[in-house]
């Protein structure tokens, strides 16, 4: 088997194995400060809300300004679309590594191969800035 198809099996056997995607991975400090700012969010508003039923009605305003800030600051960074389109750039970037070492050595030494290799990867590239571009008017308002 190995003189008709150039390697043998025990070869193909030794391959180190493909990365998994797993969530967000890349972004784990964006996703983290977002899920912090909503829940400091919601704890600000809460404690507005126990504060206005224990009469202490003078520090709610504070407790808005807080919330409102946090809130702000969420929508600032994108944090929540920064997170959506880095994980789509990496599943689209996934994609495209599992297709490319599904090649054989000529397929990927030709140049039909070469450039969708690269139509992909910059797809993926212009994607993730589109998204960033797409959502900046919105934050600037």
């Amino acid at each position: 088997m190995k003189a008709m198809y150039g390697c043998s099996l025990s070869h193909s056997l030794h391959r180190p194995p493909l990365p998994t995607p797993s969530g967000p991975r890349p972004h784990t400090l964006r996703y983290w400060m977002h899920w912090v700012l909503v829940i400091l969010a919601l704890v600000s508003s809460a404690l507005g809300g126990i504060l206005a039923s224990a009469r202490f009605s003078e520090w709610v305003p504070m407790t808005l300004a807080i919330t409102t800030m946090l809130e702000y600051m969420d929508k600032y960074f994108m944090l929540d679309q920064n997170l959506a389109s880095g994980n789509m750039a990496q599943a689209s970037l996934q994609t495209t590594l599992l297709w490319w070492d599904g090649l054989s050595l000529v397929e990927r030494r030709s140049r039909e191969g070469k450039d969708k290799l690269v139509d992909m990867c910059e797809t993926a590239i212009v994607a993730r800035h589109s998204a960033f571009a797409a959502g900046a008017p919105a934050a600037t308002r």
